[in-house]
């Protein structure tokens, strides 16, 4: 006799068409069976993934914000052949055509996947970066949310480096993959994100690498920039970056003391 489990994934298989309602049900079995029953783990595994990636990722109407809630069991079920074969060409399609549609559900995607993304982080990087600085406000948010997500799945320090220059050539207008920003809000998107990076695990990533980023990127940023503002907000992203050095640098300290003693500076930027 099935036992009541074994009678439900029947049933999903029987089904020729899922939709949104089955990934809570889909989800509820895959945290059941994780630890006590392989077999009927990997058969679910692969009913789960299918429906999320078809449901989910390349959905052509946005999908509702509850049937996002209770994915994730099916995300972190996710290995890293699957998601190159099976998961990302349809993230990929579907981030190019229509990333108002799926943005939502890319940072619970990416903060779910229980392996390393820098293989492809600089791919997904370009292709996050057009909703961040899109000017639509809900767009942008789940973005740089993506951002923050795949900046914790990157171990290689050369990537998150890549990402990082990449991230300031937008902001440099020298990147024609993407238009030139136009509003400080784009400005202060791409510098969030930037900020966000220097909170990757990556541990080979050298004080000199670091230094090098402030010399060539942030120093002239922020002496060229006249909006108070946004030099505050460059500021803070960082020192993100300032918090990784473990030794002393003297053209840093005097960057900063420089800023200290401008006498028309304003207070919050001191």
């Amino acid at each position: 006799i099935p036992t009541l489990a074994e009678h439900w994934i029947t049933l999903l298989k029987s089904i020729p068409e899922h939709d949104l309602a089955h990934l809570g049900l889909i989800s509820s079995l895959l945290y059941r069976f994780k630890t006590k029953e392989p077999t009927l783990y990997e058969q679910i595994k692969t009913i789960g993934i299918d429906s999320y990636s078809k449901l989910i990722l390349g959905t052509r109407t946005k999908p509702y914000e509850a049937a996002l809630k209770p994915c994730n069991e099916i995300q972190s079920s996710i290995d890293i052949e699957t998601f190159k074969t099976k998961v990302y060409p349809i993230l990929n399609r579907s981030l190019l055509r229509n990333p108002e549609i799926i943005i939502e559900a890319v940072p619970s995607l990416l903060s779910n996947l229980q392996f390393d993304l820098s293989y492809t982080a600089n791919e997904l990087a370009k292709l996050l970066a057009p909703p961040l600085i899109s000017k639509t406000e809900s767009l942008e948010a789940s973005a740089l949310a993506s951002f923050r997500a795949l900046a914790k799945q990157i171990s290689n320090g050369e990537t998150t480096i890549s990402i990082v220059q990449y991230l300031f050539n937008i902001l440099n207008g020298t990147d024609s993959s993407v238009n030139k920003l136009s509003v400080i809000s784009q400005r202060e998107n791409v510098l969030s994100a930037i900020g966000t990076l220097s909170r990757s695990p990556s541990t080979n990533i050298s004080q000199d690498d670091i230094l090098k980023l402030f010399e060539k990127y942030f120093y002239p940023i922020i002496q060229q920039e006249v909006h108070e503002g946004l030099i505050c907000h460059m500021l803070q992203q960082m020192s993100g970056w300032c918090s990784r050095l473990t030794t002393h640098d003297q053209t840093l300290t005097e960057f900063f003391k420089k800023g200290l003693d401008q006498k028309n500076s304003i207070h919050c930027l001191k």
